[in-house]
């Protein structure tokens, strides 16, 4: 993750911690936080176009590192940055299109 800033993993996390289930670990008896299908529907509606069902667990299944069928804070730092990189190339070509006309 040292590809982040501290301030983008700062928000990363306040997202994160937002959106996230926490389940317990029964190996070593401590919570862990995930994100889930739902949730990222929910956080990607609030930051750009809807995704089907289908896209979200087709992305899931990109980023879960840990084939676990949700993404743990790792695995959603990556997600986000991609998903957040993705939507600023799309607005800048959209805002390099209408400068033209």
């Amino acid at each position: 993750m040292s590809q982040w800033t501290g301030w983008q993993l700062q928000k990363f996390q306040i997202l994160f911690d937002k959106y996230a289930k926490k389940r317990k670990d029964h190996s070593n008896n401590e919570y862990k936080h995930y994100i889930r299908e739902k949730s990222l529907v929910d956080i990607t509606r609030k930051l750009g176009p809807d995704i089907t069902s289908k896209q979200i667990k087709e992305l899931i299944y990109q980023y879960d590192s840990n084939c676990q069928g949700y993404l743990d804070f790792e695995d959603f730092c990556v997600f986000i940055g991609d998903y957040l990189l993705t939507l600023n190339e799309a607005r800048q070509k959209a805002i390099e299109y209408y400068e033209q006309m």
